[in-house]
């Protein structure tokens, strides 16, 4: 029987809206959906006996690098790794917001000391402190993916993030360092691109399964690293980067994508490759995970 055939055959009950999935809380609206992991994060809290907020999931000065063997005493990994891999569910499914510090913290997990637990509680508490903050769903048709990248970094490997988008909803976002050490920002921001232009082939494919003809658009906050990809002649010094990285090229050629500049103030990627102080964390959040338009961003300023 073919798939057709078999799905064609099978009864279905339709028996109103969804309230709940997988630990995720389901509010609906006209014209939206929002999605909260609130009884998962109360259920966090009091299991770790957490009673108070924090204004943000890491503090943008906060020592939480390796330990020194030496002169600290590591901790037994499990009860870390068990906390962080709470945590990594709800950044991964509703919380974008944490996702930097979460990702940060599971470096760590193997040789946690003191401070890295504390860094984990400190992340409990700020989900304690916005446990009714939601991710909102809305429709939408233009696919813009904001890629970011952090120069520097442990190891001299950048921090990069992606943030795609439907409309202005946010439908996917990662944090995650670069497999190689960038000589540049220019170098780590095109890096990333790349990255964004694997995942807007993988969309765009998604979406014409669906029916839908789109052309993303890659939204970078460096002129240099947008260049570099239009213009392979742009910069002689760029000959050592990877060929696998030039991805972006073939897709820019071929029409696939389109990539734009925008200033950093305004990159939704932003929050996913360093620790925010409060103020710009709650904007990019907002932008984020409200869907709000790139231009809240720079709001309070």
């Amino acid at each position: 029987m073919s798939a057709r055939k078999h799905w064609n055959s099978v009864e279905i009950d339709h028996k109103g809206l969804p309230t709940s999935f997988l630990n995720i809380e389901c509010h609906w609206k006209e014209s939206s959906l929002t999605l909260t992991q609130k009884r998962a994060i109360d259920s966090l809290s009091t299991e770790y006996g957490i009673t108070y907020g924090a204004s943000t999931p890491m503090s943008p000065t906060a020592d939480l690098t390796a330990p020194d063997l030496g002169k600290e005493n590591v901790i037994d990994p499990k009860p870390c790794q068990r906390l962080i891999g709470s945590l990594m569910y709800i950044a991964q499914t509703t919380r974008p917001d944490i996702l930097y510090a979460v990702t940060y913290l599971a470096r760590r997990s193997l040789s946690a000391c003191p401070r890295h637990w504390d860094g984990a509680i400190r992340i409990a508490r700020y989900l304690y402190g916005t446990a009714s903050k939601g991710h909102r769903l809305r429709s939408g048709s233009q696919v813009t993916i904001w890629v970011d990248a952090s120069y520097g970094g442990e190891e001299g490997r950048c921090q990069m993030g992606i943030v795609t988008c439907i409309g202005e909803t946010a439908v996917g976002w990662t944090s995650q360092r670069q497999s190689v050490v960038a000589l540049s920002t220019t170098e780590a921001e095109y890096i990333a691109i790349s990255a964004g232009a694997q995942q807007a082939a993988w969309i765009k494919g998604f979406l014409s399964e669906l029916g839908e003809d789109v052309t993303p658009t890659i939204i970078t906050d460096n002129d240099g690293a947008k260049k570099l990809g239009e213009n392979p002649g742009f910069h002689k010094r760029t000959k050592h980067i990877n060929q696998r990285y030039h991805y972006i090229r073939q897709q820019l050629e071929l029409g696939e994508l389109t990539i734009e500049w925008k200033a950093g103030k305004w990159n939704k990627a932003n929050l996913l490759t360093k620790a925010l102080p409060a103020p710009a964390l709650k904007r990019a959040t907002d932008a984020v995970m409200d869907g709000h338009g790139h231009e809240h961003l720079s709001k309070g300023e």
